[in-house]
Parts: structure tokens; sequence; C-alpha cells
């Protein structure tokens, strides 16, 4: 006499289905938890030269170059495509933030133009006595 193998009824396959449900949901939450900045969304751990020119504004052709003299962030390389860490690429800008706003040093700031006059009329720094 030959079995049948067991189906399983409705109420097996609905606690198949919520299981993994249920499994997802607390994947996803991990994952949020787990993203630094607070946002919902997954921040991808590699970008490509096309992404850093989108949202960093460093041209393609100027990574190729960092790329050439060593000089850039580092980079993997997979087959033809390029790969930046992001974690790397932040740490590589963020070393190189300057700050403009003060005067370098051993230097007075420059006089400033009030809006009435012109540039020939603005005041000018002394000039040094020649030694």
């Amino acid at each position: 006499m030959e079995t049948k193998p067991a189906t399983p009824d409705a109420n097996e396959l609905l606690d198949l289905l919520a299981d993994a449900i249920a499994a997802r949901v607390v994947e996803r939450i991990g994952k949020q938890a787990a993203n630094s900045d607070g946002s919902s969304e997954h921040e991808p751990d590699f970008v490509t030269e096309l992404e850093i020119e989108r949202r960093f504004g460093i041209s393609r052709r100027t990574l190729q170059s960092w790329r050439a003299q060593r000089r850039g962030p580092r980079f993997v390389k997979a087959g033809r495509k390029v790969l930046y860490p992001l974690a790397e690429l932040r740490g590589f800008l963020d070393a190189r933030e300057r700050i403009t706003s003060v005067p370098f040093p051993g230097r007075s700031p420059r006089p400033s133009v009030s809006p009435s006059q012109t540039p020939s009329q603005a005041p000018r720094a002394p000039r040094r006595a020649a030694a």
C-alpha cells in the first residue's frame, strides 16, 4: 500500500508564513538600530565613482588621477568595477577638512570694504618700511 506524503494544512502554512514574516521584521529592525545616523534607509557599504560624483561633487577623473598617484581614499577593485568603502571615503574627506575663516598666523586680517566704497577707495593696510 502506497502512503501519501503528509501535506501541511492551512494552519501550519499560516504558522510558517508568520514565522518568516517575523524573522524579516526582526532583521530589518536590527539593521535600522545598527544604522548610526538613525535613518530608516540602509546605507550601502561601498559606493561607485558615479555615486561619489553625484553625492560629493568629486569628479570621476579626479578619483582616477588619485588612484594612479596613490593619493586618494582606499578602494576595492572587483573585475573592472572600482568601489570605495563609504566609511573610508568619509574618513579621507574629514581628514582634509579646512577652516577658512581663521586668519593665517602672522598676518592681519584684510580690511573690509563698505558697500559705498569701490575697491580702489578701500582702506589699505600700512606698508612695512624697507630695511
